[in-house]
């Protein structure tokens, strides 16, 4: 019994897993980011998916959404539309 819990418990997480990951990508990133009219400058979207990979990097390194913005007191652009928008489409996992 024991060992179908467990073998239950672990298709559970790795169906979550799969999940999350199907959901962050570059396409849904930049969909968010266009229906948000989050503004981030770029000459194409390889660039913009750089500066949300650049966010997701930071987060999971251990800084807050803040501290983000806090060490970026000259931006741009819409900082914190594209915390929001990277926590949501590239990096799902930093939100808590």
């Amino acid at each position: 019994m024991f060992r179908l819990m467990a073998a239950a418990n672990v298709a559970a997480a790795a169906a979550l897993m799969g999940a999350a990951q199907a959901h962050a990508d570059g396409d849904s990133y930049i969909r968010y980011l266009n229906d948000h009219n989050i503004f981030v400058p770029g000459i194409n979207d390889a660039v913009r998916i750089s500066r949300g990979s650049q966010v997701c990097t930071s987060l999971h390194n251990g800084m807050t959404p803040q501290q983000i913005i806090d060490a970026n007191p000259i931006v741009y652009f819409d900082l914190r539309g594209v915390i929001e928008a990277a926590q949501h489409e590239l990096c799902p996992d930093t939100l808590h």
